[in-house]
Formats: C-alpha cells, structure tokens, sequence
C-alpha cells in the first residue's frame, strides 16, 4: 500500500504483540464471564453492556486514568478481535508523523479504514466520546455494527481513515 494517507509508517503487527492482544482479550473473557466460543457480535454486546453498568453505578469515577487506560486495553482486544473475526478486519501498528511510537489498529480488507480499539474504548470510559446532546455516548456496539461492509458503502479519502 503506497497511499499511508495520514500515517507516516504502517506495518503487520509482531507475535509478540498478537500474544499481547490475545492476553488481553482472555482477561476481558474472565471480566465478562463468557468464552472463546462466544459470537463477535456478543462478546461486543457484553462490552457495551459492561462499560454501561460501570456508568450506572458510578463505580467508573473511581477509576484513575492508568485504571481506565489498563481497562480499554483489555476492553478494547476483545472488541478488535470480534471485528477482525467478524469483519476480516486485521491488526496492524499504524504511526502517525507527529508520533514518536506506532499505535495498534484495527484495518479494513482493502486497507480504506482503520480503527485505533484501545483508544476508542478509552474515550468511552474516560467520559470523551460525546455525542449530539452534549453528554458521554457509548457507541461500542454502534461503530462495531457500521464496520459491517464499510469498504463498500463509503468512500474513504485515503488509505487508512480513521473511524472512532
């Protein structure tokens, strides 16, 4: 892919971050209480679900930020790999030029979108994924659900549009 669109540097990720991701993913199981035999659209549905109880009640202001960071990490492994399964989506470090290190993404079939899961569930249970009304908006299940065949509905500007 010549066209790295807003990334400086764009590469497939390692075994030992995949091993990483797949860590994560398995602590999100046990959070949950679900399995490896669990649906992608299930195990997102159960991370909404999750973040939504953690707002209702209030046990997410207790969380300081390397907590909330920890929690999107594991969160958002899980997520990214329901949408690699689902999707045929796949995980890739993608370095932006004002950055001094790659972070990992989530990428379309033909390369056309990307999505950054740690950082987007980070904004959600952070309380900055704001929505129309002006409040904190839990779009886990929404954005998963637009994935579905994204490549062929929108046009992308470049290689490697952002979606969050």
């Amino acid at each position: 892919m010549n066209d790295l669109g807003a990334f400086e540097e764009v590469f497939d990720i390692n075994d030992d971050i995949k091993e990483a991701i797949q860590s994560e993913q398995t602590k999100a199981f046990e959070l949950l209480n679900i399995d490896s035999s669990t649906e992608p659209k299930e195990i997102v549905e159960k991370i909404k679900e999750y973040v939504d109880s953690l707002y209702a009640n209030g046990s997410i202001s207790d969380y300081n930020e390397q907590t909330r960071k920890d929690l999107a990490i594991t969160l958002g492994s899980a997520w990214g790999n329901a949408a690699c399964k689902i999707y045929r989506w796949k995980w890739m470090g993608l370095r932006a030029e004002d950055e001094e290190y790659a972070a990992y993404y989530i990428v379309s079939p033909h390369h056309k979108f990307c999505c950054p899961p740690f950082g987007f569930i980070f904004n959600i249970i952070g309380g900055d994924n704001i929505g129309l009304d002006g409040r904190n908006d839990n779009t886990i299940m929404l954005l998963f659900n637009m994935l579905d065949g994204v490549e062929t509905r929108q046009k992308a500007p470049h290689n490697y549009a952002v979606l969050m």
